[in-house]
């Protein structure tokens, strides 16, 4: 025979699957209808919104992604947040929610208010979060319908006040950069499969009939068009510059080398990340 405290936890754990509800609001209509389960569903809906019992079955396919940095920039948060209808997901109070979410300020019970304002499954993400020293500088970029974002950590060693507002929109620019291209990796030195990827270049050449020299160099080639597919420093940068009054485009490496001599100061990339809601 089962304990009166096992049958508790199995009625509060079948009421939060179906519901998506918190656990202390769950086990709060349990006790309040006396741990009857359908009495408790009841008490739950009212509280909820007709229907919210039955919405953690609901696939939750749009969403926004919210990005927050501290004020000193050394930190930086980046959430998804997921719901069922593009509607919501364009809503002012569902983005003003996700935002909330990535500054930390959500409370208690939040979620399920916003989940029963609009009558549909609401999923928190995980966050990423990017935190560093002194010379640590954050920011990043959230694409105009709020679908997708990208944080960037960079290293900023002798930074002063003055620089915020550049190094802002310098971060700015490369979460453009990254949501925009999507590189999968720094450069060629992080690119996990690199080895892999210059062996396969190697076998597609290797009945070639030319020099070994020029084979050599056409594996080069091809290798570093991989990089400026793949890696953040060899992408070209999606912001042309300027050179003797013509629009250049120039890799992001060299695009960080010239804003760096600007400043006075060097500045590398520690991290990058993207997130699709």
């Amino acid at each position: 025979m089962e304990r009166i405290e096992d049958m508790d936890i199995k009625l509060v754990k079948k009421l939060r699957d179906n519901s998506g509800a918190s656990m202390s609001l769950v086990k709060t209509c349990l006790e309040d209808a006396s741990w009857d389960y359908d009495a408790a569903s009841i008490l739950l809906q009212k509280k909820l919104g007709v229907g919210s019992v039955k919405r953690e079955q609901n696939q939750t396919h749009f969403g926004v992604v919210a990005l927050h940095v501290s004020f000193d920039r050394r930190t930086g948060t980046l959430l998804a947040v997921n719901c069922e209808t593009d509607f919501v997901a364009r809503n002012s109070q569902f983005v003003e929610f996700a935002q909330r979410g990535a500054s930390g300020d959500l409370k208690e019970g939040d979620l399920e208010t916003i989940a029963g304002l609009f009558k549909e499954k609401i999923a928190l993400g995980s966050g990423l979060v990017f935190s560093g020293n002194v010379a640590t500088y954050c920011g990043g970029y959230i694409h105009a319908d709020n679908s997708q974002g990208a944080m960037v950590m960079l290293h900023t060693p002798g930074r002063k006040a003055e620089h915020v507002e550049a190094l802002d929109e310098l971060a700015r620019d490369i979460g453009m950069q990254v949501v925009a291209m999507k590189p999968v990796c720094l450069d060629a030195d992080s690119m996990e499969d690199a080895e892999q990827a210059k062996s396969i270049i190697s076998s597609e050449l290797q009945d070639s009939k030319k020099p070994p020299a020029i084979v050599e160099k056409i594996a080069e080639g091809r290798f570093r068009k991989l990089c400026e597919e793949r890696c953040l420093l060899d992408q070209p940068f999606i912001k042309p510059v300027m050179v003797n009054g013509k629009e250049t485009t120039i890799s992001t490496r060299e695009y960080i080398d010239s804003f760096s001599k600007e400043v006075g100061f060097p500045v590398k990339i520690e991290a990058f990340e993207r997130k699709t809601a």
